[in-house]
């Protein structure tokens, strides 16, 4: 008579109990954490990179200020203007702001005495 397998008779299987060394794939232990272990970080492909001193400073400025309004987003007026770069004066975020209202690249909302900035 055959033996009903329990939970606990369970078999590897095939794929995990073959050497790993011999399928061309080298394990590399993992330091705990708190170790003195130093690990480089990952290093950024520069080809990628946009040199933004290449672009004219209208244009990062209103990129810097279309990074922090998503489409559909209504965030206060003083919040962007808090979070663009600090390479930029208020007055030039003002007027930023100002240009991309009149060119319809965002809209603009009142309420209770606060602007709200909207990307369309």
């Amino acid at each position: 008579m055959p033996v009903p397998a329990s939970g606990n008779d369970m078999q590897m299987p095939p794929f995990a109990a073959a050497d790993p060394s011999s399928s061309g794939i080298q394990m590399h232990p993992v330091p705990p954490l708190g170790s003195d272990v130093v690990q480089n970080p990952a290093r950024i492909n520069d080809s990628f990179k946009m040199n933004s001193s290449s672009m004219p400073v209208n244009e990062r400025l209103q990129s810097n200020i279309l990074m922090y309004l998503p489409h559909g987003a209504r965030i206060k007026r003083s919040i962007i203007k808090g979070l663009v770069s600090k390479k930029f004066s208020a007055e030039e975020i003002d007027a930023q702001i100002n240009l991309m209202i009149s060119d319809r690249s965002l809209q603009v909302e009142i309420e209770d005495g606060v602007e709200y900035l909207l990307r369309p």
